[in-house]
């Protein structure tokens, strides 16, 4: 009975369209918002399938950005994802050649042609420090770009 009710309120079948996961996952919050206002006769207002959806559709695109940035197309690809990845979890979102180096566990040529073609893409930045002995190479996430 409760699920009827939500059919009766209309409008937003033509946002979730009936019959997906998505509209699935609407339906049950819906009805979980319409018991926690009144367990003993839920009625799933309006206001419970706007919160509804509106939850649904936000941990939505979430999954899709969290997908964009963990998919990979390509084995190259996937390497690509790892360096950004690590970049975005260091401090400043900043990592020196080495220590990259040494976590991405590549054979060097590979590993430089992870950073060309992420230079290239615009997606990572390389600073070169002068210090005594040989300069500090640093990569970050190109902010930017």
């Amino acid at each position: 009975m409760p699920v009827e009710l939500i059919e009766q309120t209309g409008h937003w079948l033509q946002f979730v369209p009936p019959g997906n996961k998505v509209s699935e996952q609407v339906r049950k919050l819906a009805l979980l918002y319409a018991i926690s206002e009144n367990h003993e006769e839920p009625r799933i207002s309006e206001a419970a399938v706007q919160w509804a959806s509106a939850l649904v559709t936000h941990q939505t695109q979430r999954m899709l950005c969290m997908a964009r940035g963990h998919v990979a197309k390509s084995p190259f690809h996937a390497e690509c994802l790892r360096v950004l990845q690590k970049l975005r979890d260091a401090p400043n979102r900043r990592l020196s050649h080495s220590v990259l180096l040494k976590r991405m566990k590549l054979k060097a040529k590979d590993f430089r042609d992870l950073i060309e073609t992420l230079v290239q893409r615009r997606e990572i930045q390389v600073t070169s420090t002068p210090r005594a002995g040989s300069p500090l190479i640093e990569y970050s996430l190109d902010e930017g770009g």
